[in-house]
């Protein structure tokens, strides 16, 4: 059974690649594709961020701006767990003695930081994996 099966297979590809042209390659072909080659080299391409400087910059002040809004307008959260740190506690570092109880900030404010860090950190894994497929160090 399976002898013919094997001749009817054989059968049918010596007849498909009788029906097959060969193609001809023209005589040229050589000399364009290193001409391609040589002019694609003088292109030099030049790598676009994923978040322009623009987009930064415009992020930058939205920030600035939902700070100050956040710390001398609204109302604020006086449980914040930051505030509540002791930062003088390293040791005899008596420069770190610092208080945060003039320092206001909303939940908002602070959504909006997290998510800030949390989004660069996810940019900065892409731009790495991405960077990492072709080849080039960071």
């Amino acid at each position: 059974m399976k002898e013919q099966e094997n001749k009817e297979l054989e059968f049918f590809v010596k007849t498909a690649m009788k029906d097959l042209e060969l193609d001809k390659v023209p005589s040229n072909f050589n000399d364009r594709l290193i001409d391609t080659l040589r002019q694609s080299e003088k292109i030099k391409i030049r790598p676009q961020p994923l978040i322009s400087k623009t987009t930064w910059w415009v992020l930058a002040i939205l920030f600035s701006v939902l700070m100050y809004v956040g710390s001398f307008i609204l109302d604020v959260n006086q449980d914040f767990w930051l505030l509540s740190l002791k930062y003088n506690t390293i040791g005899t570092m008596d420069w770190l003695d610092f208080s945060l109880d003039g320092f206001k900030l909303t939940t908002t404010t602070y959504y909006a930081l997290l998510g800030l860090i949390v989004f660069t950190f996810f940019q900065v894994l892409i731009l790495r994996q991405y960077f990492s497929k072709r080849r080039v160090i960071l």
